[in-house]
């Protein structure tokens, strides 16, 4: 793929929604650079709740781009998870609308609303993407909890790297 002709697809309330990864790329600085000038560093970890959407991709790509590892928290299911995990939450990225029926509970953690990273106006000037070693985690996910309480695993950039590759290659 060419330098700039990739795209992001959603749906976003059942209309499609595309935009293209040059026209996205100055809000995820902007948003990279907010979560820096908020004293998020790379190796932080971040919750993230809302629907899939492009805020959410936004968000996600910013993160990834300062090196913060982002842990998605799905709010129907049991939230006590948090609590009893060594890892470190930094803070919570929620939706707006998630706001006011968002049941996580964990002490002293700080929420911080989808839109006062998406309209914020950080400068980007000095802001460089991070460097991941293929063995660093990358992200954070859930399992289902199908055999008892979600585990928490972490994804190497080796990984998915892996896992892009043996895809593309079928």
């Amino acid at each position: 793929m060419e330098h700039g002709k990739g795209k992001v697809i959603t749906i976003s309330a059942r209309k499609r929604v595309e935009k293209e990864m040059n026209k996205l790329l100055p809000s995820v600085k902007i948003v990279a650079a907010t979560l820096q000038q908020n004293g998020f560093r790379h190796n932080d970890v971040l919750g993230i709740t809302g629907p899939n959407s492009l805020e959410w991709i936004t968000i996600d790509l910013a993160c990834i781009y300062c090196g913060i590892k982002l842990l998605p928290i799905d709010p129907r299911h049991d939230q006590s998870l948090l609590h009893d995990k060594d890892l470190p939450i930094n803070a919570i990225l929620i939706a707006d609308e998630f706001i006011s029926t968002h049941q996580i509970t964990k002490p002293a953690i700080h929420y911080i609303p989808f839109s006062q990273l998406l309209n914020a106006t950080t400068p980007v000037d000095g802001i460089v993407p991070y460097l991941y070693d293929d063995k660093e985690v990358f992200s954070y996910k859930t399992t289902s909890g199908s055999t008892g309480v979600p585990k928490i695993i972490g994804h190497s950039l080796g990984s998915i790297n892996n896992s892009i590759v043996s895809c593309q290659s079928l």
